[in-house]
């Protein structure tokens, strides 16, 4: 009887940790939005624990960034990986973080899921 009461207390733990940790997967795009009569458009994909940023501009990727994040309730830490052609960095940080159906909000960026 033992045993079966501590297995069921470790499996109890082992799932209520496995909640704690939010997942994404798949594409999620900005609203396009025009400049100078260009319009851009941003899309963030999720796959594991990796994130790759691509910036479009008429179109045409501009700017590709991939790193990876970690959500801990409301809040989203994302740091990046140097490009391979550039050499640069997206800055890491956390912003603020929320999920509602389809849609996610990182900061004050809302995407929707494709």
């Amino acid at each position: 009887m033992k045993k079966v009461l501590c297995g069921m207390m470790i499996l109890v733990i082992i799932l209520s940790m496995a909640g704690c940790s939010t997942r994404l997967s798949g594409t999620y795009k900005t609203e396009e939005e025009t400049f100078l009569f260009v319009s851009y458009y941003q899309t963030y994909t999720f796959d594991g624990d990796e994130v790759t940023v691509k910036t479009f501009a008429a179109g045409t990727k501009v700017l590709e960034f991939t790193g990876t994040y970690k959500i801990d309730g409301d809040e989203i830490t994302i740091t990046y990986a140097e490009n391979e052609d550039t050499g640069e960095a997206l800055a890491a940080g956390t912003y603020a973080f929320s999920k509602s159906g389809k849609t996610i909000t990182i900061g004050e960026t809302e995407m929707t899921k494709q």
